[in-house]
């Protein structure tokens, strides 16, 4: 790869002069004419982006995801992303993305449409992009960038959304993950309940969202069930791996994922985990913890008691206000028997 990827535009060409139509690249993508530039009010006043065209065999190499973008590049993949694969595989991409330099002006990263930059790679497709130059937009710039784009194709979903606002919260509070949701709403300035969907999704425990095709496609509705249902297996004291593989290993699992579209089998898969918890559960509560009497006494403050654990790995012993010198027999008989 050319490390020298520089960017070469006199003052001329930036100032629109006459007989000067084209943008000299260092770089070797695809030149503009200087009309292809666009004007964007930022907080330090007007800049100008030039549009660049890049080839299908660079995009992986030449532009990165800004770190400011919510978008969840793992979650990427043809199914999450099949219409607008589809459409640019057909149509290539009709709508301009839009980047920004990076502080060595040597990758541009990507602010809005990083799922059209999957698909150019993807399907091998060119890449059109507004570049913004190196250090020209604040955080705050950027932000409202990502908010103000008319994509439409994919949304991003509530744990995208939940995800951005915990950075934004923690670039103006370091402690802001122990805040309550009403000062985290006040911080970032957007509503309560906004703030508090998007949240719950976000500190869902992603192996449980990742069950289901898609799962960053999922409906808003989806993330209260899967929160109820992550409560649940942790009051149960089931582990969470456990418990996901057992979901996996269900009987229906696999061929809803195989046989239903995309939105069918999310709802259909939170039915699964649904079955899965209360077959988990109820085999709990069939192995309860068993508690007995070790002997019986007229005193009814004393008491001489063995609890055995659900899985009968744990015995406890109890006993309360029995006499030191039969305590100290007892200890002495265990002591020894363990020995043995």
């Amino acid at each position: 790869m050319n490390q020298n990827w520089d960017r070469k535009v006199s003052k001329n060409q930036l100032l629109g002069k006459a007989g000067l139509s084209t943008v000299s690249q260092g770089n070797k993508l695809s030149t503009s004419k200087t009309s292809n530039m666009k004007s964007y009010k930022l907080e330090n006043g007007a800049v100008e982006a030039i549009r660049r065209v890049i080839p299908a065999s660079e995009v992986a190499a030449k532009t990165a995801v800004h770190p400011l973008n919510p978008r969840n590049q793992e979650a990427l993949n043809p199914t999450s992303v099949a219409n607008t694969l589809a459409s640019i595989e057909k149509n290539e991409i009709d709508t301009d993305c839009l980047g920004i330099w990076s502080d060595d002006n040597k990758v541009i990263l990507i602010i809005e449409g990083s799922v059209r930059r999957y698909c150019a790679i993807e399907a091998q497709k060119e890449y059109p992009v507004w570049v913004l130059p190196a250090g020209s937009a604040t955080n705050k710039d950027i932000r409202r960038l990502i908010n103000d784009a008319e994509d439409g194709k994919k949304p991003h979903s509530l744990r995208e959304k939940g995800g951005a606002y915990m950075k934004e919260a923690l670039e103006l509070n370091k402690d802001a993950e122990n805040l309550k949701v009403d000062d985290v709403a006040k911080l970032i300035g957007v509503g309560r309940e906004t703030v508090r969907k998007a949240l719950q999704a976000y500190t869902l425990d992603i192996s449980l969202l990742k069950l289901l095709p898609d799962y960053e496609g999922v409906s808003g509705g989806i993330y209260p069930e899967l929160s109820k249902i992550e409560k649940a297996v942790k009051k149960a004291d089931i582990a969470m791996k456990d418990f996901v593989d057992a979901v996996k290993a269900h009987a229906t699992y696999q061929a809803v994922l195989e046989n239903q579209s995309t939105g069918s089998a999310q709802k259909a898969v939170v039915k699964v985990i649904q079955d899965q918890l209360q077959k988990m559960t109820n085999k709990r509560t069939a192995n309860k913890a068993e508690n007995f009497e070790l002997a019986s006494f007229s005193d009814r403050n004393k008491s001489a008691k063995m609890k055995v654990s659900a899985d009968g790995r744990k015995h406890t012993i109890e006993l309360s206000r029995i006499e030191k010198s039969i305590v100290d027999d007892i200890e002495n008989f265990i002591r020894e028997r363990l020995k043995q």
